[in-house]
């Protein structure tokens, strides 16, 4: 944003015009032109005055006392507009490097997020693969175990043969020693019993938004802090005025201007 600047080389005219009104400015008391000022009582007076109610003040000339306000009114604007400007620049320069550590800090909390995804990615995985280690060591257990199941599965089943075809032989001494072996190889037929059976389950763990934040690092953005400055309207000096006649400023960029009252 763009500022006006007050040059110090800056021409400022102050012309008659400028001051006293066509028709010139009339005391209200004697009717006479206002040409001097009373210091005492800050006020415009005429000549009459000075020889009457306004005997023995500090007075000076109207056309002094302008040239006065003039100069001191074009260095106090003139510090005030440098001061602006130099803050303006100040402003600008704070705002660029604040934009810059903003930027570091999003980048360094997105690395920082991408970082725990990996670590949170690589958990996963490792539990996955623990969980699919051990299940699988478990379903070889009952793997083996089906494999003696299904041979004693097929001995029952030869026995039960055997046993089939001896009853179609006669009632002799043949047939019930066939029995006697048979009845010992039954006998001798060892079922693996049945064990718990494995099991797998997963707890969820309550995680809240607290807990996530608890895993990343911490930023501070300090408040802009105000300057020590006074009231606007004590710091800037009030012109004076002089019965009805306010002092004009202008210079050729028309930075300040005031009216008469």
């Amino acid at each position: 944003m763009e500022m006006a600047s007050l040059n110090r080389q800056s021409t400022f005219k102050l012309t008659a015009a400028d001051v006293i009104p066509k028709g010139k400015s009339k005391c209200k008391d004697d009717n006479e032109d206002l040409s001097f000022v009373c210091n005492t009582c800050n006020v415009a007076v005429c000549i009459s005055c000075v020889t009457g109610s306004h005997k023995r003040h500090d007075l000076s000339k109207l056309r002094d006392s302008i040239s006065r306000l003039k100069a001191s009114n074009e260095v106090e604007l003139y510090s005030k507009v440098q001061e602006a400007t130099t803050n303006m620049k100040k402003i600008e320069e704070g705002i660029q490097a604040f934009d810059v550590k903003v930027e570091r800090v999003v980048k360094a909390i997105t690395e920082e997020g991408t970082h725990i995804k990996a670590m949170v990615d690589k958990c996963v995985g490792e539990m996955i693969a623990s969980v699919k280690d051990q299940s699988r060591k478990e379903r070889d257990k009952l793997t083996q175990k089906m494999a003696v199941t299904k041979v004693d599965l097929k001995a029952g089943s030869d026995l039960d043969k055997n046993l089939y075809e001896l009853y179609k032989t006669r009632n002799d001494g043949k047939l019930l020693q066939s029995l006697q072996t048979l009845t010992d190889d039954i006998a001798n037929l060892t079922i693996e019993p049945l064990t718990e059976y494995p099991d797998v389950h997963h707890t969820a763990k309550s995680v809240t938004d607290h807990d996530i934040l608890q895993l990343f690092g911490t930023f501070n953005i300090s408040g802009v802090r105000k300057g020590q400055t006074g009231h606007r309207e004590n710091e800037l000096q009030k012109p004076k005025r002089y019965g009805n006649v306010l002092c004009k400023i202008y210079s050729h960029d028309n930075v300040t201007s005031s009216s008469t009252v």
